[in-house]
């Protein structure tokens, strides 16, 4: 299995691009000094001799000693360490070499998976997203979790994270962010040179759009910096206030305050996230005027340029035609300001319904007619729809609250009508279960829940 990246110390290492990165600093070596590093590291704390350092990594070339020394040479260079005083490397005389420094490799979702003993509830969200606190059971995207801290990084590097998350409905985009983004951006080590302090999430849903700026402000007050508020002895009124008219004092404090601890000195990307949610309710409500969006992408935009905010908007991709009437939010979709997340493929569906099981400890039961296990049954009638992933996790989270000793049931499964039955058989009962009056008022009463949006030709 190759290995995409790990961890020497506090520098993060990337073998596909040969780099090393810590903090603000970010190195190249050859192809020929990662081998050897990797070769070190995967055997961390022990003594690797130079025998075997050249049959792994120069098996078809006669070569002494020399090529070694010059590696090896190159590799403390780029690690700032000393043959006299290792803190990484160290020699053994007449014996070899051995990396002394702490190793940690970034686990495969699937080993990931096998070392996770989940004692929460159902390790299946159903028709929520997953959150921050279920990013253990959080499994299939991290192609695209790493794609997106890719992008996150070179937008840092220009001065502008600012970046849409674009996406059908019910293709996880919040949980993308919550469940995959976040906590690595909240580690201790952060990823790719990015490491947030602290971050904001609000669902445009769950507010009321017009006081966006108030909610902004309220959440803010949260943020604290070495256990002291970053921004004390203010209110989410005064706070609101100057975000409106003068945002650059607000970012000169910040700046300010965070200047005066030490991990801001030494994080090539330190930031605080701005995570707006549903962004497409607020496009398309009616009690804000365009004039007031434009007010509000604006400081959004000059909140990114800060260097110490990032800003997530994640939006529903039917909403596009609305997005592109606002050149804030089109600004720099050439360079990757605009996220797509497609439909998840076989291979991600496939993670997404095993690894969380594996995780909890559950169990397939096999079918008895036709000697297939209920995983693969799911799998293949959930890559026929690739659009299908809420009712996917819904039908998971049914078949966990009805198992069996942990074992997640053939004929559960049948009985739900499989993954585009399920919804409509919860819905069923329930209905059968309302009063006599409710249920005649509900053909009155759903088509008003519903609304078209009537978009021009």
């Amino acid at each position: 299995m190759a290995i995409t990246q790990f961890y020497l110390g506090d520098w993060q290492v990337e073998p596909s691009s040969n780099t090393l990165r810590l903090g603000k600093f970010k190195r190249t070596i050859e192809p020929k000094a990662m081998d050897v590093l990797l070769l070190l590291c995967q055997q961390a704390g022990e003594v690797v001799s130079a025998d075997d350092i050249v049959r792994q990594c120069w098996p078809d070339s006669p070569v002494g000693d020399n090529p070694i020394h010059k590696t090896i040479t190159q590799l403390r260079k780029a690690l700032d360490d000393k043959a006299s005083d290792p803190l990484f490397i160290e020699t053994i005389r007449k014996r070899g070499y051995r990396v002394i420094a702490d190793v940690q490799f970034v686990e495969d979702e699937q080993t990931r998976a096998a070392e996770t003993n989940w004692q929460g509830q159902s390790p299946f969200p159903g028709l929520t997203a997953f959150t921050q606190q279920e990013s253990q059971v959080y499994y299939g995207r991290n192609a695209a979790v790493k794609n997106l801290l890719h992008r996150l990084a070179e937008q840092c590097n220009r001065k502008r994270p600012f970046t849409l998350i674009i996406g059908p409905s019910g293709s996880g985009k919040s949980s993308l962010v919550h469940a995959g983004l976040l906590p690595r951006l909240l580690s201790e080590k952060g990823a790719n040179g990015i490491r947030a302090f602290d971050y904001i999430s609000i669902d445009f849903s769950d507010i009321r759009p017009a006081y966006i700026i108030e909610e902004l402000a309220a959440c803010m007050l949260d943020w604290d910096i070495n256990d002291a508020p970053m921004f004390e002895g203010e209110s989410a009124d005064s706070l609101a206030i100057k975000l409106t008219t003068h945002p650059e004092q607000i970012i000169h404090n910040v700046k300010t305050k965070l200047s005066q601890s030490d991990q801001y000195n030494t994080l090539a990307y330190p930031c605080f996230v701005i995570v707006l949610d549903r962004l497409e309710a607020y496009l398309a409500t009616s009690a804000v005027s365009v004039s007031q969006r434009n007010a509000v992408f604006s400081l959004l935009d000059t909140l990114s340029q800060s260097g110490i905010f990032m800003i997530l908007l994640v939006c529903r991709n039917d909403f596009y035609h609305q997005l592109a009437a606002y050149p804030t939010l089109m600004k720099n979709k050439e360079r990757g300001a605009h996220f797509d997340l497609t439909p998840p493929s076989a291979g991600e569906l496939s993670q997404m319904i095993r690894l969380p099981a594996i995780a909890a400890g559950l169990n397939w039961e096999e079918d008895d007619n036709t000697d297939v296990t209920l995983d693969d049954i799911i799998l293949t009638d959930a890559a026929a729809e690739p659009d299908c992933l809420p009712l996917l996790q819904y039908t998971l989270q049914e078949l966990y609250l009805q198992r069996k000793d942990n074992t997640l049931q053939v004929s559960t499964y049948k009985q739900l009508g499989g993954i585009e039955g399920a919804i409509g058989h919860k819905a069923e009962q329930l209905f059968q279960h309302m009063p006599a009056k409710v249920q005649a008022a509900l053909d009155r009463v759903l088509p008003l829940v519903i609304t078209l949006s009537l978009i021009p030709l």
